[in-house]
This record gives structure tokens, sequence and C-alpha cells, in this order.
């Protein structure tokens, strides 16, 4: 699964992992992802910078930026903990 934004960014991602990984893989054949799925997530401001980023284990990243659209600071809320 990919998402993307209305510029063509992606917003959503997911990383598919197979089991026996020394085999070759006929990626034509679609394989079933036997060994697990993880997505991930952002949302982007008007300037292309990520201003909130979910990983696969849940936590959010939260970049701050200041006036000069620097970043000043990043919190983080792990594994869905509650945000400040």
């Amino acid at each position: 699964m990919v998402a993307y934004d209305f510029e063509g960014h992606a917003v959503e991602t997911r990383r598919d992992l197979l089991r026996g990984h020394s085999a070759a893989v006929d990626w034509r054949s679609e394989p079933a992802a036997n060994g697990g799925s993880y997505t991930s997530a952002k949302e982007v401001d008007a300037a292309g910078r990520t201003v909130r980023a979910t990983t696969p284990d849940g936590s959010v990243h939260l970049p701050r930026f200041n006036e000069a659209g620097l970043l000043e600071s990043i919190e983080v809320a792990l594994r869905g903990s509650a945000a400040r």
C-alpha cells in the first residue's frame, strides 16, 4: 500500500518482508508477505517538510521548525504514548 499527496509525495508506505531471504524470489508472482508488513506514514506542510511521521511501531515524530524554516526540535511519542 502506498498513498500519495496531490504533489506526488509518498505519505504512506508499506514494506513487506519475506521468509527465506536466502532463496531467489520471483517478484512477478507477488509472493505472500509471511515475514510481516510494516507501514509508515507522514504529513507534510506547504513547504514539503515533514510535520508528523508515524513509524511502524506506532511512534509519532513531531518536528518543529523556527521562523526561518530550520529544524528547532523534534518531539517523539513512543509506541502510541500521548504526545505533549
